[in-house]
């Protein structure tokens, strides 16, 4: 966590359209002072279709085309960055499969790009079984995934209580919206800042 300060109170109207400038294939959002850009959707339920995109593994965006390749094919061919990604793509399947008739997981991450790093991301389709639970009770069965809690859960989180010096109150939480027949969309909360006049906390992970 990083604090900034400025001389004037903070427009998080200006902080949301430079973001979706910056950052145009992200969730934005903006809710309870916080402010972000995620690239990470954990579900969205369209009727009885699923879909998640789990991210993990990151590298360094150089920024050019020739470092940008190159630098996709280092994060592809790392042996711990698919290790971990495998960790989160694995939870998802498992949250999925017993409320979905069928769970498909892309055989491969493929590289997601953002303004300054690359990602490791994988689509998880899956049709829902009747009674079809709702978006908002798909993404609690899947939060926290191992990307922002760590494996197993029960044992991370309480490291996470005991070590962790910081309140991450709405950081690397959820962030959607689930509409009355049940279809909805849920990203995790991340590259966000908490905005209260001129004062911002910023929240970035770190693996």
């Amino acid at each position: 966590m990083l604090m900034a300060r400025a001389d004037q109170p903070f427009d998080r109207r200006l902080i949301l359209r430079r973001l979706e400038g910056r950052e145009p294939g992200a969730y934005l959002f903006g809710v309870h002072g916080f402010v972000g850009a995620s690239p990470e959707l954990l579900i969205a339920r369209a009727s009885e279709r699923v879909l998640s995109k789990p991210v993990a593994g990151t590298i360094a965006r150089p920024g050019d085309p020739e470092g940008d390749a190159r630098a996709a094919r280092v994060l592809l061919a790392s042996s711990k960055e698919r290790a971990e990604h495998a960790l989160v793509v694995d939870a998802v399947r498992a949250g999925l499969q017993s409320v979905c008739d069928s769970v498909r997981v892309d055989p491969a991450p493929s590289v997601l790009g953002l303004h300054t790093v690359l990602h490791l991301t994988t689509e998880v389709h899956a049709t829902l079984n009747p009674p079809r639970a709702t978006a908002l009770e798909l993404a609690a069965r899947l939060h926290p995934t191992p990307a922002v809690c760590g494996t197993p859960r029960g044992g991370a989180m309480r490291l996470i209580r005991e070590l962790e010096a910081i309140d991450r109150t709405l950081y690397a939480g959820l962030v959607g919206w689930t509409d009355a027949r049940g279809d909805g969309e849920w990203a995790v909360a991340l590259r966000c800042a908490e905005v209260q006049g001129r004062i911002a906390l910023l929240f970035a992970g770190a693996g």
